[in-house]
């Protein structure tokens, strides 16, 4: 199912990745905390996967290629999340959700 949104290019939401938690370690005496986050696959109708370049914060210049998502607010569920996500950073509203393909814990440090 194709997406319009006026001034971009028809994409469709094809996959979803949702469920991703991620435990955030700060410095050694920093308690770590559970973050949960959803994030979405988004392939347009030539096949081309939106990616996002992010700066990765530190010292050094580093940069990292990351899908659309994020944290999942108190009282969402994941296919809300990705949902308000994709609208957030790209203006995409009206779109089908697939099926979540893939999930995985991770502890940042």
């Amino acid at each position: 199912m194709g997406v319009h949104h006026p001034n971009r290019c028809h994409a469709r939401l094809q996959t979803s990745v949702t469920g991703t938690s991620a435990i955030l370690a700060g410095m050694a005496n920093t308690m770590a905390r559970l973050r949960l986050a959803a994030r979405a696959i988004v392939i347009d109708d030539a096949g081309r996967t939106l990616l996002f370049r992010a700066r990765i914060p530190g010292p050094a210049e580093r940069f990292i290629w990351i899908t659309p998502g994020g944290g999942i607010q108190e009282g969402e569920d994941e296919p809300s999340c990705v949902r308000r996500e994709v609208f957030e950073e790209t203006g995409l509203a009206d779109f089908e959700l697939g099926p979540c393909v893939w999930r995985r814990d991770h502890t940042f440090r």
